[in-house]
């Protein structure tokens, strides 16, 4: 059975348990109200009778006796017999009027006597039927009764469809939310379900829709982290191994031209070993970033001797390149709060890439400047700039732009280094930006908090 057809049962068998209750509780008042209206009229009738003795007793009339209690036996039908007895000196007498009932009655006696002349007095016995009393309470308890039925049904029948609409409220997602999970089994993600609510349902609509997307970001870095890691060991290691094949070759050739080929052979599979080094590496940084387990070390530190440093570690490359590599970082900036191996790091990651797309006779500038109470370094080149649509994906994980290969050695990033340096800014409580214009160039820019002066 569906929880539809469950949760609409269950909330009728509610209303039906207090729609019952409601109605019990309304019959037995009416049943309640009923007898005492019926002891009510058993007394007003006793009363009536012992009035109208009582008046024929004082007028010393008995045919004002006899008359009224057959106009009481037509005004209640339930006086079905009453008998008289006089009682006076030396003369007692009895009359009936009515019959006596033969089915379940209820008798009563009253009793006068005569004030001024105690030795007379009446007694009346007299008998009520109780099928003839309750017949007026019955009409009322069975109208009542219908009443109370048809109200009861018709509500039950009304809240039976509230209840199949409500809970069709409540359901109705599940369903798109199941084979929405069979699709996410299936390995497709990405899919998301609407809900206008802001309800609990709304909530975990919204959570559901919000594990999809991840599982979409999660699986598209899977295929990039395939994609990335299959295109960076094999680059490499195809490299090596062809460089390797023509060592072996020259290994027999005594010449000095060999000789000279051989070191340069070696060279090649040096850098392209560092190449790979440099890779396992970021692919280890980005594995503690995403467990949460890079830590931070700050202390005072000068960014322009960082800089500095990159400039001159970076100056070769650039000459190779022919791009003017300037560092305009002011002597005097203060020193600010920071972790220098990996803010090291950062700006290397920056100028490398900053390197790698501007073309010949280009420049990459490293500088700096300070700003409320912060202090901004920026690597600003005048490359082949980046799409904007692509500035949203520069800093997730296996995320790169479409001109990823437009690079002046060809070569192609592994889309960890700038997730690597926003994950460590971030450390540092500083922010990343970056502003670019397609043909014009790029500029990346963090902050970093000023180190307190003792």
């Amino acid at each position: 059975m569906s929880i539809r057809a469950r949760l609409t049962l269950w909330l009728c068998g509610i209303l039906l348990g207090v729609i019952s209750l409601m109605g019990g509780g309304i019959l037995l008042t009416q049943w309640t109200l009923a007898q005492r209206d019926a002891a009510d009229r058993v007394e007003i009738i006793g009363n009536s009778i012992k009035r109208a003795a009582y008046d024929a007793l004082l007028q010393s009339d008995d045919l004002l006796l006899v008359g009224n209690l057959k106009f009481l036996e037509r005004q209640y039908p339930a006086l079905a017999w009453a008998g008289i007895h006089w009682k006076r000196p030396g003369a007692d007498e009895s009359i009936a009027v009515g019959e006596r009932t033969e089915g379940s009655a209820l008798s009563e006696t009253v009793s006068v006597r005569d004030p001024l002349s105690p030795s007379k007095s009446i007694s009346i016995d007299f008998q009520i039927s109780l099928a003839e009393l309750e017949a007026k309470s019955n009409q009322s308890f069975q109208r009542i009764a219908k009443m109370t039925l048809f109200a009861g049904a018709s509500a039950f029948i009304f809240f039976v469809a509230f209840a199949y609409e409500f809970a069709k409220t409540l359901t109705s997602p599940l369903g798109p939310l199941a084979d929405l999970s069979e699709e996410i089994g299936r390995g497709h993600f990405g899919r998301k379900l609407s809900w206008r609510s802001r309800d609990e349902i709304g909530r975990f609509v919204e959570a559901f829709n919000a594990m999809s997307e991840r599982l979409a970001t999660l699986d598209e870095s899977k295929k990039n982290f395939v994609s990335s890691v299959t295109h960076e060991l094999r680059s490499p290691l195809g490299a090596i191994e062809s460089f390797i094949t023509l060592i072996e070759e020259n290994l027999d050739v005594p010449s000095s031209a060999a000789s000279a080929s051989r070191r340069v052979y070696l060279e090649r599979v040096r850098d392209n070993i560092q190449r790979l080094r440099l890779f396992v590496d970021d692919l280890l940084t980005s594995a503690a970033i995403e467990r949460g387990s890079i830590a931070c070390l700050l202390s005072p530190m000068s960014l322009s001797r960082t800089a500095k440093e990159i400039q001159e570690l970076f100056a070769a490359r650039a000459a190779e390149l022919k791009v003017y590599l300037r560092d305009e970082v002011p002597s005097d900036l203060p020193s600010v709060l920071g972790d220098a191996d990996k803010l090291r790091h950062v700006v290397s990651n920056l100028v490398h890439n900053a390197l790698k797309y501007t073309p010949a006779g280009g420049s990459v500038t490293i500088g700096a400047r300070r700003e409320d109470g912060q202090v901004w370094l920026s690597v600003s080149d005048t490359g082949s700039g980046i799409d904007a649509d692509d500035v949203s994906k520069l800093f997730k994980l296996f995320s790169k732009g479409r001109n990823s290969d437009r690079t002046q050695d060809g070569s192609q990033g592994s889309g960890l280094g700038l997730y690597i340096v926003k994950s460590i800014i971030e450390k540092h409580g500083g922010e990343i930006r970056v502003r670019s214009e397609p043909q014009f160039g790029t500029t990346f820019s963090f902050s970093l908090k000023i180190a307190k002066e003792a």
